[in-house]
């Protein structure tokens, strides 16, 4: 990221559309739009800036410093696009309502084991399930991914949640309706009245309803750890990854593949494959293999598309 002498520089806080509300290290927040359509800051993202004098805005980016990472996702065209940057923990939220996809979950570990981040999963709304929890989530717990149980109404796992936060950087992922901003509201109360503040000023338009938005767990020590809240989604699949990428995402698979046959092995069809005896002697989960076979068919359906 090069700058002139008059550049600032900011964080990125929250996104919307052509627009975003940065914030500069002494604390003040400032809305911004981009400097051409090249430039595209998410959540998370550390910019350079120049004041404007403008009803509109406060100032234009005009650059985005060298990203560790990005989390992106397929937009409404298919397309990949950015949703934030420079994170710790991508944190996966599912409920009983809607029922969660596993394998929908799946891809988001494999989307953040591709990042090389951690990956930590909120079962929320469990005032209202006091069954056991699914096998499938046991699955997951036991390969070491951390499981909180919350509930948004009852308060309960949220100290579980802020103690998976601390420290770092975390993205709130999901599914739309199964209760992330409620969580949010629970474990940082008055959010809400801060976007709310936002969507009211009219600045940001119609984007402050499907907008990323950053939020610090203690606004006086913002090194305690920040959290942010994108939108929910009905689907989600990793950037196209090559084929021999995709085991990355399945750490069970990955490990098994030490004693295949071919060390170019996809564990599909080639014989001699260490994946697919572990699976048929019950090391690995059978659903879990399933989920890296779709996963696998899904890259080479975007690669094609590419």
């Amino acid at each position: 990221m090069s700058t002139s002498p008059a550049d600032l520089s900011g964080l990125v806080v929250a996104g919307f559309g052509r627009q975003v509300l940065i914030e500069t290290d002494n604390g003040d927040r400032f809305q911004c739009r981009m400097l051409g359509r090249k430039i595209r800051p998410v959540c998370g993202d550390r910019i350079t800036w120049i004041p404007l004098e403008s009803d509109q805005v406060d100032g234009t980016v005009t650059g985005i410093g060298e990203r560790d990472n990005v989390l992106m996702r397929p937009n409404r065209r298919g397309k990949e696009e950015p949703v934030a940057a420079n994170l710790d923990q991508l944190i996966v939220v599912f409920s009983h309502s809607p029922p969660a996809d596993p394998f929908l979950i799946d891809r988001y570990i494999a989307a953040a084991e591709h990042l090389q981040i951690n990956c930590a999963l909120i079962y929320n709304k469990t005032d209202t399930d006091t069954g056991p929890l699914p096998a499938w989530l046991r699955e997951l717990q036991d390969l070491g991914y951390p499981v909180a149980l919350t509930s948004a109404k009852s308060g309960a796992g949220l100290d579980s949640l802020r103690t998976m936060c601390a420290g770092g950087t975390s993205i709130l992922v999901g599914q739309s309706g199964v209760g992330k901003s409620s969580l949010l509201n629970a474990l940082l109360p008055g959010i809400h009245q801060e976007t709310g503040a936002l969507s009211d000023s009219g600045k940001f338009g119609r984007h402050t309803t499907s907008a990323s938005y950053l939020y610090y767990l203690d606004d006086q020590d913002h090194t305690a750890g920040a959290l942010i809240d994108s939108p929910g989604v009905r689907d989600f699949a990793p950037p196209p990854l090559k084929q021999e990428q995709v085991p990355n995402g399945y750490v069970e698979i990955l490990a098994a593949a030490e004693g295949c046959r071919f060390s170019n092995c996809r564990h599909e069809n080639e014989p001699d494959c260490g994946v697919k005896k572990r699976v048929a002697d019950g090391q690995i989960s059978a659903r879990r293999y399933e989920s890296y076979l779709q996963l696998m068919a899904l890259m080479r359906t975007l690669s094609a598309k590419s």
